[in-house]
């Protein structure tokens, strides 16, 4: 059999020597076999140098490509849900458009049930087709100078106030002067007649008190006001009414010389126009602030407040028994008021421009305005229909009265001239 291997002690020394182990790399070996464990932990370790690797490519996670945002969820089902209704809308409005029309209801006032219209400058213009041209007038007679204001005693007299410092009585019926006053204050800003009495304003604040039959003043007063735009006259003169620019309405008593015995504020701003409101004893003002009120004329208490102007009120003038209200504006435009419910009934755009004179017929139905388009218009109330029209020569016209029981209307303009129109001859309908 095979000899058994051999030991350690039987294989000579030199052969012994070439068995053992070779040191490690990077070892002495000195402390290869070395006993003290010291010595072991200062053996160093060769770093071992490894063969080059090939760059590894980083790549980005892939992520979910997304759309616009209105179309993730739940956008897609919301607008879904809108287009269909859409569709159905426009299905239904298609359809409604194919039924027979009637037309719309006209608004009615409600103050007299009767259709509350608003006649537009462009209607205006088509109805001045069909209404008549007023007759030429007759000139009764003029003033040197413009003519200011003009007011009607009531009577067969009229009252004018010119830039000639002249207070000028007319006999409306014949058609010629009755008197000439000289205005020792200047000349008039305004002029309110009642019987035999009138009041006067002026730019310097000063009111003045006038018999006209006998052609005196009878009393002087100062306003405190800068200036006093309008005047208004009851129960013949015992009691007047001034109004300025300073939004102020100030009440007067003839025996009371040394001031207003009542003061209100009426307007934020300047006091336009003011006027006797005839239904009752009262006092109509209008202002910049583009309101119409209606004030007591013993205290000067606010009764009512009458909106819907669209500019300063210029003009306001009411009829003793009648049921209508009328008041122009800057504007050009024409409202008529209900007075017993206070509502606005009408409204028509009269003038290219401001409202220069306005009043009511005793007949009630019939108004004549004036604008700053020169023009003289007589409307139908109760309609809103023009009836005629004209525009005469001198200028913008200042003042108007209907005399003869409404069968006349004066004007007075600009030149100073005051005309007579014969409304006779111009057809009014009537039911």
């Amino acid at each position: 059999g095979p000899a058994p291997p051999a030991s350690a002690a039987d294989v000579p020394e030199p052969q012994r020597a070439q068995t053992v182990r070779p040191a490690a790399p990077g070892i002495p070996p000195a402390l290869e076999h070395a006993p003290d464990k010291r010595l072991a932990a200062q053996r160093t370790v060769a770093p071992v140098s490894l063969p080059p690797q090939a760059p590894v490519e980083r790549r980005h996670p892939i992520r979910e490509r997304r759309g616009w945002f209105f179309l993730r969820q739940p956008w897609r089902g919301l607008i879904a849900k809108f287009s269909i209704g859409v569709a159905v809308a426009s299905l239904l409005v298609a359809y409604q458009n194919q039924l027979p029309q009637s037309p719309p209801a006209e608004p009615r006032s409600a103050a007299t049930g009767n259709p509350a219209r608003t006649v537009s400058s462009g209607e205006t213009a088509s109805l001045a087709t069909s209404a008549r041209t007023l007759p030429e007038p007759a000139v009764i007679g003029a003033h040197d100078g413009a003519l200011v204001a003009l007011a009607h005693t009531n009577g067969s007299r009229i009252v004018t106030v010119g830039a000639d410092r002249t207070l000028r009585v007319w006999d409306a019926t014949a058609g010629a002067p009755l008197r000439t006053v000289a205005l020792t204050d200047g000349p008039a800003s305004s002029v309110a007649v009642d019987g035999d009495t009138a009041v006067t304003s002026h730019g310097d604040g000063t009111i003045a008190l006038w018999d006209i039959e006998a052609g005196r003043r009878l009393g002087s007063y100062k306003s405190g006001a800068a200036s006093v735009t309008a005047t208004a006259i009851f129960d013949k003169g015992a009691r007047f009414a001034s109004a300025g620019g300073d939004g102020r309405i100030q009440l007067w008593e003839r025996q009371a010389l040394s001031g207003p015995v009542s003061v209100t504020e009426a307007h934020a701003g300047a006091v336009t126009s003011l006027a006797r409101f005839e239904a009752r004893d009262g006092l109509l003002t209008g202002g910049a602030d583009k309101a119409l009120k209606l004030f007591g004329a013993t205290g000067l208490q606010s009764i009512r407040r009458y909106r819907g102007h669209r500019g300063a009120v210029t003009h306001i003038d009411s009829v003793a028994g009648g049921s209508l209200l009328a008041s122009g504006d800057d504007d050009g435009q024409l409202r008529f008021w209900s007075i017993a419910s206070q509502r606005l009934i009408r409204k028509i755009s009269a003038h290219d421009g401001a409202m220069t004179a306005l009043r009511i017929s005793p007949r009630t139905d019939v108004v004549a305005t004036a604008g700053a388009d020169g023009i003289l218009k007589l409307w139908d109330a109760r309609r809103g229909r023009l009836i005629a029209s004209a525009k005469p020569q001198g200028g913008r016209i200042r003042g108007l009265a209907f005399v003869d029981g409404g069968r006349r209307l004066l004007s007075g303009s600009e030149d100073g001239r005051i005309r007579s129109w014969d409304l006779q001859r111009v057809e009014i309908a009537r039911d």
